[in-house]
């Protein structure tokens, strides 16, 4: 069916099949390298056998987008696979829709340029109990530390680990259980990074983001304090809740899956849940709800489009009917940018569409051309002028 799907002459009641096969597959490696394979093996024939991408690539960004039954749950399989084998191939192909319009703009190709901003990728600083920083992005994989009965790893490049172990003194005795020590991942403005705690539960934190945490988890609750945006995958545990601490706010769950935006310059915090169940302040969230708080005041909101909400998780922007200004607060922490808007720019132009976080900024802009603002980046700086 990936086959087909490269030739273009997939029915749609297969491609249905392979989004359900995607979306139930449990072999994520098997899935990953199939993709791998064939996409190799297209560009190995590609001289023989030319294949349109550009149509391929509007089939999937229709399917990605107007598909909102077939929703995939291991997005980052279909990631890879969108990945690999469209935006690698093809260049830096950016939809917008502008202006509530309803069929989707192509912005150009990319362009040689002058000045242009690289997207951000997997930077992290990691702040050890006792006041030690390990820069992430610069540190080679494998074993980082030890504390209390855990190993820190390094897995690869973007996924840090802490994994049980039994730790010795040097006369070869096992530790005596000590007072609760603290870590801390923090992501810089262009970095993003994923964690996995000691209770298995697994952390992605977006660019400017931070996490305070134990090494290891004691007591009732697992408690730990967060700021700008991340999603957590928490790990069940009914007799240890598991505790989101941010300024005055509590997230109280099991087990569950779910989205915390709190982002100091935004003017609401959000969260946002895939699955499960979770408690903010004293109200109970479902799936596909989510929880706005402002002021001391707290509203829900129901059936929100999460696959939108955690794009940033998979490597997309999604904006759906998102202000100017609230699009160019989401790139300047991607791609580490100071934003200025000379007089008479409307910073409430409201844009929907998606678009791939691996693209050069200049390539985003390329998108936002369609409407009347126009774009500079500063020579010589990170500063995008909209004038």
């Amino acid at each position: 069916m990936f086959q087909q799907y490269l030739n273009n002459n997939i029915t749609d009641s297969e491609l249905e099949d392979l989004f359900k096969y995607i979306k139930s597959n449990e072999e994520e490696e098997a899935l990953e390298k199939s993709v791998v394979d064939v996409y190799q093996e297209t560009q190995a024939d590609e001289i023989e056998k030319q294949i349109d991408w550009n149509l391929m690539f509007d089939r999937i960004v229709r399917d990605a987008v107007e598909e909102k039954e077939i929703y995939i749950k291991r997005f980052p399989i279909w990631r890879s696979m969108v990945a690999a084998i469209v935006l690698l191939i093809i260049g830096a192909g950016a939809y917008f829709y502008i202006n509530k319009e309803n069929t989707p703009q192509e912005v150009a190709k990319h362009e040689e340029k002058k000045q242009d901003i690289m997207p951000g990728g997997n930077k992290a600083m990691l702040t050890l109990a006792n006041g030690t920083t390990v820069i992430l992005d610069s540190t080679q994989k494998g074993k980082l530390s030890g504390q209390e009965n855990m190993r820190i790893v390094k897995l690869g490049s973007g996924k840090l680990a802490y994994q049980r172990g039994i730790l010795k003194t040097e006369d070869g005795k096992h530790m005596a259980k000590s007072a609760m020590k603290y870590n801390t991942l923090t992501t810089p403005r262009g970095g993003q990074y994923q964690l996995t705690l000691s209770d298995g539960t697994r952390v992605w934190l977006n660019a400017g983001s931070s996490i305070r945490y134990p090494v290891v988890f004691n007591g009732e609750e697992r408690r730990v304090e967060m700021t700008g945006e991340a999603y957590f995958e928490v790990a069940k545990n009914v007799e240890s809740a598991f505790i989101v601490k941010k300024g005055d706010v509590k997230i109280k769950v099991l087990g569950t899956h779910f989205n915390v935006n709190a982002y100091a310059d935004e003017r609401e915090m959000k969260v946002t849940l895939l699955e499960g169940v979770v408690k903010v302040k004293n109200e109970i969230l479902r799936p596909n709800e989510q929880a706005v708080l402002k002021d001391d005041k707290m509203r829900v909101l129901k059936d929100v489009n999460v696959g939108d909400i955690v794009a940033w998780k998979n490597g997309f922007f999604a904006f759906n009917n998102a202000t100017l200004a609230k699009v160019m607060r989401k790139l300047s922490r991607w791609y580490d940018i100071e934003v200025v808007y000379k007089k008479g720019i409307d910073r409430g132009q409201r844009f929907s569409g998606k678009i791939g976080r691996n693209l050069t900024l200049s390539q985003v802009l390329n998108g936002l051309k369609q409407t009347r603002a126009h774009f500079k980046i500063e020579e010589d700086s990170r500063t995008v002028i909209l004038q």
